[in-house]
């Protein structure tokens, strides 16, 4: 997330103890850690060593304090959380380099009981807001420090089973400041990204990866981490021992592209076959000629792969050798002169 995961990681008190994630460039980094313990069933001239290694990776258009699947295009999800109505829970995120926009929010719904459910008419909602540490505290003041700036709300149908593993929700922001624009993340700047589900009178649970714990101590002696508000009260720690809500912000790398560029593509798009293992056909038809059409095969950070363009075209198909890529999600952008659309593409070996 080019250092976008937490303000400090590793500390101990007010000492920074770790790797400072802030500053590495965007790719992935295996961290090995050595730590020697005297047990009580020792003695001080034999040691026992405690190693262990973990992999993280720092992208600049998916955000979530849980891991990340890639390849599956999701957050992870191997725990849960019950909640109610009374109950809004989510990650701080911390953006230092602004610029960016916010696009689009998943959230894996989970439910406390062993059959598979179905909620129809249950409304999901998630808010983006961004906090004020007005009183430097380190505390959100849930009335006085949040401005709302997006939220996303889906309404579960008789088709959306959630099953034990989990049903992936993927909603598209709304600005709530500005309808229709952008919404334009702030650099040096915090975020409060949670889930609730108003209205409830049934058992429902929030995913979470239980392994990635970000309440404690992320920025010396502040917990940036995982907020809870509940009946009114505001908890910094969140959830005890709950781990990180399997909850990923979904960012536009591309910083010129405006909602007039999408809204204003004439045409279809089809791709096929999806998933794929050799080739991917890209048929674009338009309402009506266009000078140009361009193709971006871009993967899940944004980095464009390949282009390739045709002249004079209204209808046309580009086909893609996809044998070169690994395994995992990728995009194709489609430009005219007009406007511009994307559409997802899954590799498999």
């Amino acid at each position: 997330m080019d250092s976008l995961l937490a303000v400090r990681l590793d500390t101990v008190g007010t000492t920074l103890q770790g790797f400072d994630m802030n500053d590495a460039p965007i790719g992935r980094y295996l961290i090995e850690n050595t730590m020697a313990t005297i047990p009580f069933t020792e003695t001080g001239l034999a040691p026992l060593n405690n190693d262990w290694a973990y992999e993280f990776a720092i992208h600049d258009s998916v955000y979530s304090k849980c891991e990340y699947d890639f390849v599956k295009g999701r957050p992870v999800a191997n725990s849960y959380i019950n909640v109610n109505s009374a109950a809004e829970w989510g990650p701080i995120l911390h953006i230092r380099n602004g610029g960016f926009s916010a696009k689009k929010v998943q959230v894996v719904l989970m439910r406390p009981v062993i059959d598979d459910s179905v909620f129809t008419g249950q409304d999901v909602l998630v808010t983006l807001s961004k906090w004020s540490d007005n009183d430097a505290n380190g505390a959100i003041d849930y009335a006085t420090e949040l401005d709302e700036i997006a939220n996303a709300t889906y309404q579960l149908t008789a088709t959306d089973v959630i099953p034990i593993g989990g049903l992936l929700l993927t909603m598209n922001l709304v600005n709530t400041v500005a309808p229709g624009q952008l919404i334009k993340l702030e650099d040096m700047s915090n975020y409060w990204l949670r889930v609730s589900i108003p209205g409830t009178t049934t058992g429902f649970a929030i995913g979470a990866d239980y392994y990635s714990d970000y309440r404690a101590n992320l920025q010396f002696d502040n917990g940036y981490g995982n907020p809870l508000y509940f009946n009114g009260t505001m908890y910094g720690g969140g959830f005890a021992n709950a781990g990180s809500p399997s909850i990923a912000l979904h960012m536009n790398t591309n910083k010129t592209e405006s909602v007039d560029d999408i809204a204003n593509f004439a045409g279809s798009v089809n791709v096929y076959p999806n998933p794929t293992s050799s080739v991917v056909n890209v048929a674009v038809e338009l309402d009506q000629m266009s000078a140009s059409i361009q193709y971006e095969i871009m993967d899940v950070t944004g980095k464009v792969l390949d282009t390739h363009s045709v002249k004079n075209a209204q209808q046309n198909t580009f086909t893609y050798n996809t044998s070169k890529l690994s395994a995992g999600t990728y995009f194709v952008n489609v430009i005219t002169e007009n406007g511009r659309t994307q559409s997802k593409f899954v590799v498999t070996k």
